[in-house]
Order: structure tokens, then C-alpha cells, then sequence
């Protein structure tokens, strides 16, 4: 098999920080031990040249990842570059509560789907499972709203994810 047809079958997922603003209890962020979590950013030079030599390669389906990639200090500048190689599937894996209106509308807007990790639509349930706090909450539906006007206009696959847990989340 040519690299050019590895590259085009599987997405390049990319974690692009170990922060996240909240603390789910069953997160593995990527596999990592919670004693390592917000330690680490990745370079954007570097992230920049592997997805051009990738894409040179043949890559087209890249997935976006974290920790919380939303909370990456140069995801505006990354996105931009993203945008301009023209890859065919773009997914953007997210907690929610941090992004933004302009995010949404100046990036993510570009992307093949956002998916959301929501675990629950009910405050009491989803605090008790992230940690969050009413105001992450309040972001959070906020930008579920925002993003569900692109996905009703068919502008954008919004997917929401959850945890399902006997017990805690698995009401109807």
C-alpha cells in the first residue's frame, strides 16, 4: 500500500493540547494520565509543516482533538492554515463550553462536522459528571443553539456526542 492511500483512508487525529477547562472523571484525554493533563501544547510550526507534508502526501481527513482544542493558543492562526489546504473532511472534536461565536462563525463554519461531547443536556447532571460550573453550562447551550442554526441551514454536521452512564446520564 502507497502512502498516498494510507493517507487518504484514515484521518490524521490530532490532539493539539493536553488543557481542558473542565474534569470529567472518565476522560482519557487521548490516553493520558490525568497527572499529565495541562502540561503541553503543540507547536504550531511544526503541527504546520507535518499537515503540509501530509498533505503533499496525500492526506485529506484530518480530526482535531485535545484535551479541549478550543483552549489551544493559536487555534485562530491553526484554523486559518487548516482552511487553506483544502482537505476534503475536516472534524473538530469539542467540549463546547469554550468556544466562541466568532470561532464558530470565522472557522469552524469550514469544517466537515464539529462534534461536541455534551454527556448531559441538564446542568445538575452534566456539573456532576465535567465539574463545570453553571456559566461553562450556560456557554455550552449557548453554542449548541449557534451551531444547530448551521446545521438546520445544512451548512455544517453538528454531532453530539455523550458518555451514556447507568444511573447518571441515561434518562430519555
Amino acid at each position: 500500500m502507497k502512502i498516498e492511500e494510507i493517507l487518504n483512508k484514515f484521518p490524521l487525529r490530532v490532539a493539539l493540547t493536553d488543557y481542558c477547562n473542565l474534569r470529567c472523571f472518565f476522560c482519557s484525554n487521548e490516553g493520558m494520565d490525568l497527572s499529565c493533563k495541562n502540561l503541553r501544547h503543540v507547536d504550531l510550526e511544526s503541527l504546520k509543516y507535518l499537515l503540509k507534508v501530509a498533505k503533499d502526501g496525500g492526506l485529506n481527513n484530518l480530526s482535531l482533538t485535545g484535551g479541549e482544542p478550543s483552549l489551544y493558543p493559536y487555534i485562530n492562526e491553526l484554523l486559518e492554515y487548516i482552511k487553506g489546504l483544502n482537505l476534503k473532511q475536516t472534524f473538530f472534536h469539542t467540549n463546547g463550553a469554550y468556544l466562541t461565536k466568532e470561532l464558530i462563525d470565522n472557522h469552524l463554519i469550514h469544517f466537515s462536522k464539529v462534534a461536541v461531547s455534551t454527556h448531559s443536556l441538564n446542568f445538575e447532571i452534566w456539573s456532576k459528571l465535567t465539574g463545570g460550573n453553571r456559566k461553562q453550562f450556560d456557554r455550552l447551550m449557548e453554542n449548541l443553539r449557534h451551531l444547530g442554526e448551521y446545521s438546520k441551514a445544512g451548512k455544517l454536521l453538528v454531532e453530539i456526542k455523550e458518555v451514556p452512564m447507568t444511573g447518571v446520564n441515561d434518562s430519555k
